[in-house]
């Protein structure tokens, strides 16, 4: 078993489920913006998080994320780039960082997924 895995596995018997808790459940004093999402437990745990979103499908990770709605707005962006990974203009063209936010911030919203602000 690898150590991801093995990470999983823990916090998995830990939390007492069989999907991991989001990041802002799991550690909800770690701010949005904060460096405690670069370093350290938080750190490790959006790894491990991001790891486990990635090998479920969009039906799959909607239903997730509905189970933990509403999200807190300061989150909506993470939310929504589990279910818009690549946004993109009119003209198909990438968006730059922080218009992709916040088109994945509307995303979650507009599917009732978050929090009023």
């Amino acid at each position: 078993m690898s150590y991801a895995d093995e990470y999983l596995a823990r916090e998995l018997a830990e939390q007492g489920r069989a999907t991991p808790v989001p990041p802002w459940v799991r550690y909800p004093d770690i701010e949005r913006f904060s460096i405690g999402w670069r370093m350290g437990s938080g750190e490790g745990y959006l790894h491990l998080w991001g790891g486990w979103t990635g090998t479920r499908t969009h039906d799959e990770l909607l239903a997730y994320l509905r189970e933990f709605a509403p999200i807190p707005a300061d989150f909506a962006d993470w939310a929504g780039g589990l279910l818009l990974p690549e946004p993109c203009d009119a003209h198909g063209n990438p968006l730059d960082w922080e218009e992709a936010m916040d088109a994945q911030a509307d995303h979650a919203r507009a599917l009732g997924l978050v929090a009023p602000a």
